[in-house]
């Protein structure tokens, strides 16, 4: 997704503070380490929430000795959720098993009320549902990554 007019004067606004001093040099035509750096998620501090996890990532933190086994109604609902979410049905995109977990739906809340509060895979499931961000994240949105050419075209005021 392209930055629109108004996504590129904001990051020109971004692009005048001191943290980006050191990669606006008098003279650059390659933006790509500035727009590295924009893009960058690890040690950023941002936290940023997924919006799909793949159903194979639940999957594989699920921990056998917290499976619900029991015969009651709270046990059978969980199993039958598990076994949906676990085969990416459902809130599932494009049947591709990505799973749509984005700040408010009820899958975010039901993965973090299958397994009780404590249990190592309601850890883990929760886990998944935050990631590190880059700036450009926290600027414009979960997934969004600026290209070369818009950082270019905002170092210059081409909106």
């Amino acid at each position: 997704m392209a930055l629109s007019a108004t996504q590129l004067q904001e990051l020109q606004t971004e692009l005048l503070l001191p943290a980006y001093a050191a990669f606006l040099t008098p003279g650059a035509e390659d933006w790509q380490e500035l727009t590295e750096e924009l893009n960058r998620t690890e040690g950023t501090g941002i936290t940023v929430q997924e919006t799909h996890i793949g159903a194979n990532a639940l999957r594989v933190e699920v921990r056998a000795a917290e499976y619900p086994t029991g015969n009651s109604a709270s046990d059978q609902t969980a199993r039958g959720l598990l076994a949906l979410y676990l085969q990416g049905v459902g809130e599932s995109q494009s049947g591709q098993g990505l799973l749509n977990v984005a700040p408010g739906t009820n899958l975010r809340a039901a993965l973090s009320s299958i397994f009780p509060a404590g249990s190592a895979t309601r850890d883990a499931w929760i886990a998944l549902l935050d990631r590190e961000g880059s700036r450009i994240e926290e600027m414009f949105g979960v997934n969004v990554r600026v290209t070369r050419t818009e950082v270019q075209r905002a170092v210059r005021g081409e909106f």
